[in-house]
């Protein structure tokens, strides 16, 4: 047994604050510089996740397995607590850009939420279980359509058309309650005003009286009372610790909505202001409008003498209108096939959305697209283990396979031919290696492009490998692949749940004549 492991073991034992101190003494370099490395450098946030790791080691000691490494465990959950508080950091940004894009886009003639509050509740009570929980997740928990489509199991397109049709049924019973609205006025007053701020203070008012309310009880028994008596030092400091915050947290999320609200009003008087503006700029062309209608009325006399010209003008243009048309029709053929020869691009456009649990050196296909010069083109995309148990590598092909090729290696099932498809599979290791040795071997794969990349888990990188080109007539061009991926490492490390975007710009055969 190690000198760590026993400081572990003393400290599980007897809740020792000495094993503790040199636990903290011998690891927090490791784990502070490991926060650094994941948080970009940020110093502060470096020490919050710092300070949380070994928080969660005092919490967990407990239930840690007796044959634990500590300083590899201290380094995963350090890995692990960054990434949480990145993303939350994130998803906080990306909720304080919707509530200034929502007030941006509110529609002063929509529903008033003055008449719609009474009727609200009673509206979304009468909805279906999955749209009542759509609109609570959206617009009362304030997730975004990505987090609403997994809680329904679905996805971020399915859950934002069942936000959309959920709308529109509380916009009918709206109406046979006698109140005028539409789907997309609904949606604004409910971000705006379907969660009002509680007073400053409450939530630590109410954490504190939960408390020292579970505190009397506790003191209710003899040998709780002998428990909370011999609490150790650092476990009375956590405590402590987590009623200051909870304090702070209330304060904090006050200051945030009073400030939201001011935004909020200042929004609304720009709104205002450039409304105003716009109907004087409106009024003012309506009044030059009458003008030239009056004009345009006295010159009727005018306009018929006009017209009795052009009758004569058209009986001498008819006798050449036969002759024209034919040669107008010659020419205008010609000219449609030589701009479609010269100015539009040769290129046809592949997309794909395809997302699967990949085993690691294994690979997720998509693809299989037909093309005019008889080939089928498919994406691999395998994913490979770092040094870094954050960070996933990407290796891409591009290929094209003939029928025959696609037949052999069992490929030709996986597409009808459309240019935008959802097909997706994964292939075993062995599948992948015979298609790289085709490739090598014969002319029947010839793989097109083969980009990598490097992303850490649980986020999105996008790479593309372009190759300029230039039509006949000067135009500029690009052909290849740009790929999107979202990998996200499961929580036993033996795959990856990866997500993949294709956009592939394809030459036509003419391009390489």
């Amino acid at each position: 047994m190690t000198d760590s492991q026993a400081l572990l073991v003393e400290y599980r034992r007897n809740g020792s604050d000495a094993a503790f101190r040199e636990l903290v003494a011998r690891f927090i370099d490791l784990v502070h510089s490991t926060a650094l490395r994941l948080v970009a450098g940020d110093p502060h946030r470096a020490e919050d996740v710092t300070q949380t790791v070994f928080v969660d080691l005092a919490r967990l000691a407990r239930t840690l397995p007796r044959e634990v490494r500590l300083g590899g465990w201290l380094h995963r959950h350090a890995c692990f607590v960054a990434v949480n508080t990145l993303r939350g950091e994130r998803r906080r940004q990306a909720r304080e850009r919707q509530a200034v894009e929502m007030n941006t886009l509110q529609n002063h003639s929509g529903a008033d939420f003055s008449q719609v509050a009474p009727l609200l509740d009673e509206a979304i009570n009468e909805l279906g279980e999955a749209d009542r929980t759509a609109i609570l997740l959206r617009f009362f928990e304030q997730q975004d359509f990505r987090t609403v489509g997994q809680v329904l199991g679905s996805n971020e397109d399915a859950a934002r058309m069942r936000v959309t049709r959920a709308l529109e049924k509380l916009e009918e019973f709206l109406k046979r309650r006698g109140i005028t609205t539409t789907a997309a006025s609904l949606g604004v007053v409910l971000a705006a005003n379907a969660v009002q701020s509680a007073p400053v203070g409450l939530a630590a008012t109410i954490s504190i009286a939960a408390a020292l309310a579970g505190t009397s009880i506790a003191a209710a028994t003899t040998a709780t009372a002998i428990k909370t008596i011999a609490m150790t030092t650092l476990q009375k400091s956590l405590i402590a610790a987590t009623l200051a915050v909870v304090a702070a947290l209330g304060i904090y999320e006050a200051r945030q909505a009073s400030r939201l609200r001011e935004e909020n009003q200042s929004l609304q008087r720009l709104q205002a202001e450039q409304l105003g503006r716009e109907r004087d700029e409106a009024a003012s062309k309506l009044a030059g409008l009458r003008v030239e209608n009056e004009r345009l009325n006295r010159s009727t006399t005018e306009l018929l003498k006009l017209r009795a010209e052009v009758a004569r003008l058209r009986g001498e243009l008819k006798s050449a209108e036969q002759v024209a048309k034919n040669k107008l029709d010659a020419a205008g053929a010609r000219s449609a096939a030589e701009q479609v020869s010269t100015n539009s691009p040769p290129v046809e456009t592949f997309s794909a959305t395809a997302r699967a649990v990949v085993p690691w050196n294994q690979a997720i296909i998509s693809g299989g697209w037909k093309t005019l010069s008889g080939k089928i083109v498919y994406i691999l995309a395998v994913p490979t283990r770092t040094e870094d148990a954050a960070v996933v590598n990407i290796e891409t092909r591009v290929m094209e396979v003939s029928v025959e090729a696609a037949t052999t290696l069992g490929l030709d099932q996986s597409n009808p031919g459309d240019k935008e498809t959802k097909f997706s599979a994964v292939l075993t290791t062995e599948l992948c290696d015979a298609i790289v040795k085709a490739a090598s071997d014969t002319n029947a794969v010839a793989i097109i492009s083969s980009p990598r990349l490097t992303v850490f888990t649980g986020r999105q990188a996008q790479i593309q490998s372009l190759d300029k080109k230039e039509t006949r007539a000067g135009e500029k061009y690009a052909v290849g692949p740009t790929l999107t991926f979202m990998p996200t490492i499961s929580a036993d490390g033996q795959s990856v749940d990866l997500g993949m975007i294709a956009n592939i710009k394809y030459p036509l055969p003419a391009a390489s004549q």
